[in-house]
């Protein structure tokens, strides 16, 4: 199956009021979510019974409770993640007490690898994420 493209659920019932009682098909055109139910993922058309689709989908992550300074907690970061926290670590190692000038020229420059590395990923994230303007559908919907 080809990528989906997506569109909003608001769109689809503006343009299309019953398109949820179309006939279904095993190869839908687009996704859409609704913002007030976000877990819950709609094609369009409809995706007939028992037709597989694969999804990758992430939640805000469950903090442990209960958890007082004794215990030690380790969250996993991604991977993609470590390299940039590396750069921050860097800084702060920089900007601790040195008799070396050239320390803090070395702290300058791992923050800006680190702000940079940071904003770009932030902006790679918010491309994906769920809250960017949703794509027309052809021959459905136009604006």
């Amino acid at each position: 199956m080809d990528a989906l493209s997506r569109t909003d659920k608001d769109r689809l019932d503006q343009a299309d009021p019953g398109w949820e009682n179309q006939t279904p098909v095993e190869t839908p055109d687009h996704w859409a979510y609704d913002l007030d139910i976000p877990q819950h993922l709609y094609t369009y058309p409809p995706l007939a019974d028992g037709t597989p689709l694969g999804v990758v989908t992430s939640f805000y992550p469950i903090y442990p409770t209960g958890i007082n300074a004794a215990q030690e907690v380790t969250f996993a970061w991604p991977d993609r993640w470590v390299p940039i926290l590396v750069e921050y670590v860097i800084h702060r190692a920089f900007c601790r007490n040195s008799e070396d000038p050239s320390d803090d020229a070395r702290a300058e420059e791992a923050l800006l690898r680190f702000e940079g590395a940071l904003a770009a990923e932030v902006q790679a994230l918010a491309a994906k994420g769920p809250r960017n303007k949703a794509k027309a559908i052809p021959g459905v919907m136009s604006k």
